[in-house]
């Protein structure tokens, strides 16, 4: 059950970062090296996604009105984001990096579902605020986060893994829009 009071709001949000950030920690244990990394200047493209994720948790962070529909959005975004991570397993990694090509899962519909789900996440904190400064963040956050996974593209391209599994699924982000 959603909790109704503002105390009790809170906690879904916290378990869902909590539970994520589990997950993260735990495939950092577990992931294979990689075969080749990203420059600079690749880093640095993706660098913005996270600062954008991390503001809008804190614009919602203190926040005491989520609504039960935002809290499930996020609940839902949060727990997409760690099945996509768990069919993602050894070859996850926080920026670009050479790895082994995963094909099952939500890698089948989409070949970014992690971005997807953070982007779920976002949109949730950033509706929990009810403030306008919200609406620039997430759209920043979305501009940022097709600017970091085109740049991921460009460097996993250069593998014939990767070239194949573009051939399979089309999608980037989203079905049918992009």
């Amino acid at each position: 059950m959603i909790a109704s009071s503002p105390a009790e709001r809170v906690a879904i949000p916290r378990i869902c970062v909590t539970a994520l950030h589990i997950t993260i920690a735990l495939l950092f244990l577990v992931r294979r090296p990689s075969s080749r990394i990203a420059n600079w200047k690749e880093l640095a493209i993706c660098f913005p996604s996270f600062i954008l994720a991390a503001f809008a948790w804190k614009l919602a962070h203190d926040s005491d009105s989520w609504s039960t529909a935002t809290q499930i959005m996020l609940l839902s975004g949060t727990l997409f984001t760690i099945y996509s991570l768990a069919y993602l397993g050894n070859s996850f990694a926080i920026f670009p990096a050479q790895r082994e090509i995963k094909v099952q899962g939500p890698y089948r519909l989409v070949r970014h579902p992690v971005y997807l789900g953070e982007l779920i996440m976002i949109l949730a904190c950033c509706i929990s605020t009810g403030r306008l400064l919200a609406v620039a963040v997430f759209l920043a956050a979305v501009v940022s986060v097709a600017i970091r996974l085109i740049a991921e593209e460009r460097f996993l391209i250069a593998s014939e893994d990767y070239q194949q599994y573009r051939l399979k699924v089309r999608w980037r982000l989203l079905p049918i829009l992009w």
